[in-house]
């Protein structure tokens, strides 16, 4: 069972701006330059929170060697992350 999620300002930044655009994927590079967050901080954070089920992760469609690159995750919120992020905004005015 995977630990329960701290609420760090990390955290608020990250599931703020999945919250933003629910609808939308974001890599982890996408969301690290949005926050200003290192990577270092972003992949441990986004592993975390896929593991409490509060966001989602798919691979990028296609081949490395096509794309000439690594292939990307991309990570979508969960209806139990969006009310967990809403719950905690509520709860940390």
């Amino acid at each position: 069972m995977p630990k329960e999620i701290m609420f760090t300002l990390q955290t608020f930044r990250v599931m703020g701006i999945f919250c933003k655009r629910p609808e939308k994927e974001f890599s982890g590079s996408k969301i690290s330059m949005k926050t200003n967050l290192p990577s270092g901080t972003i992949y441990p954070l986004l592993g975390r929170l896929e593991a409490a089920g509060f966001v989602k992760s798919v691979w990028e469609k296609g081949s490395a060697k096509d794309l000439k690159r690594p292939l990307k995750h991309f990570y979508t919120i969960t209806e139990k992350g969006k009310n967990r992020y809403l719950f905690e905004i509520l709860r940390n005015p």
